[in-house]
């Protein structure tokens, strides 16, 4: 793999996209924000991942983050052990263990889980290191009402999970160890009286749809271009943006006529794989076929709601999900159709044992109507 030169460093610092980008063997540039990255390597500490710093960017250029990084890893293997040595600790946790390496421990082993270029990751990565801790020895449950209160309500309580999960992780290597309260951030039972509830999502304007009768004169104002046919997919396949923006085309399957879209659980809200029909105007959105690691559409987080503000800066990119739902309800498509299409569960526990079915010869039919509908065709 090509390693990175100090001119394509310079350049990726200059994104506010958050990433996680590979130099080989193990080492990465971490982009935390427009001129913000520093290098790191992760690597197997016992059964659970763990990472190692080797300065920021620039300070540090990609020649010396090597150098230093090929001269831990001699270092390490000297030592004749897997496992990093921890300094001993009368309480069985090892004093003054960072709060970022502990961070970067708890992404490398969630990486299993996320990709390292996905939303949440990328979310998860920024809001915990915002937080003002330096060690792991610090934090106890008045420090985390400190850090976290003056969040936004929701955000507040996300970027608590994810505090949760690094010390658990934490605990579970032995960084650190709690008191009889458990985990200062999982805040249950007495202590969740000191937590404020979040506000109801009712009383919150999110996801304001375009009404379908709408949508054509919409969809035939896009511009033909990549941001525009991508919003127009989303448009036709009803999906979120998450699914889209991680979307490559090994998951695409099938011809024209059987077509369809296999999105892995690990891209979608349920966890669970899901199947999107692809009818012809969706297919001929996506140009060329690509390598299967290739993505179906160029895309950052935020393309889809700015090429939409141009165009509606009073709808939500996730209100399309709406305006399918109510143009399918209008015209006599049952609920059961309307909810698969979404990735919604469908039905009580009885009736998902015994009808496992995902009815996509149904909802081929119904994608069929409403893409001739949103593209005008006769």
């Amino acid at each position: 793999m090509a390693r990175l030169t100090t001119a394509e460093c310079e350049k990726l610092v200059q994104s506010d996209a958050l990433r996680k980008v590979p130099d080989g063997g193990g080492l990465y540039l971490f982009i935390k924000g427009k001129g913000r990255a520093y290098w790191s390597a992760q690597f197997r500490n016992g059964a659970s991942w763990s990472s190692k710093g080797f300065g920021s960017f620039p300070d540090v250029t990609p020649k010396a983050a090597r150098v230093a990084y090929e001269t831990w890893r001699v270092e390490r293997r000297s030592t004749g052990s897997s496992t990093v040595r921890k300094p001993r600790h009368d309480s069985g946790a090892p004093a003054g263990k960072g709060f970022a390496d502990a961070v970067q421990g708890w992404l490398g082993w969630k990486s299993a889980d996320w990709r390292a270029t996905s939303r949440t990751y990328a979310q998860a990565s920024a809001a915990l290191g915002r937080l003002p801790f330096q060690t792991l020895a610090e934090i106890d449950t008045d420090a985390v009402l400190k850090a976290l209160l003056p969040l936004p309500p929701r955000q507040r309580n996300d970027v608590r999970l994810y505090l949760m999960g690094v010390l658990d992780w934490a605990a579970a290597n032995k960084w650190t160890a709690f008191g009889a309260d458990g985990n200062p951030a999982r805040f249950e039972g007495v202590r969740a009286m000191l937590w404020p509830k979040p506000p109801k999502r009712k009383d919150q304007k999110q996801m304001v749809r375009l009404p379908w009768a709408e949508l054509p004169d919409f969809y035939k104002a896009l511009p033909n271009a990549e941001a525009g046919n991508a919003l127009r997919f989303l448009i036709l396949t009803g999906s979120r943006t998450k699914e889209l923006v991680q979307a490559t085309w090994g998951e695409i399957e099938g011809d024209n006529g059987t077509s369809g879209w296999a999105i892995p659980a690990e891209n979608t809200k349920t966890d669970n794989d899901k199947f999107v029909p692809l009818v012809p105007e969706a297919l001929a959105l996506l140009g060329k076929r690509g390598a299967p690691d290739a993505p179906l559409f160029k895309l950052s987080d935020n393309t889809l709601r700015d090429t939409l503000r141009k165009f509606h800066d009073d709808i939500d990119v996730h209100g399309f999900r709406s305006t399918l739902a109510d143009w399918a309800g209008d015209h006599g498509y049952s609920e059961e159709l309307r909810k698969i299409a979404l990735g919604h569960k469908v039905g009580d526990s009885a009736f998902q044992a015994y009808n496992r079915g995902d009815r996509r010869h149904l909802r081929r039919g119904m994608m069929e109507a409403f893409a001739k509908f949103a593209t005008g065709t006769k």
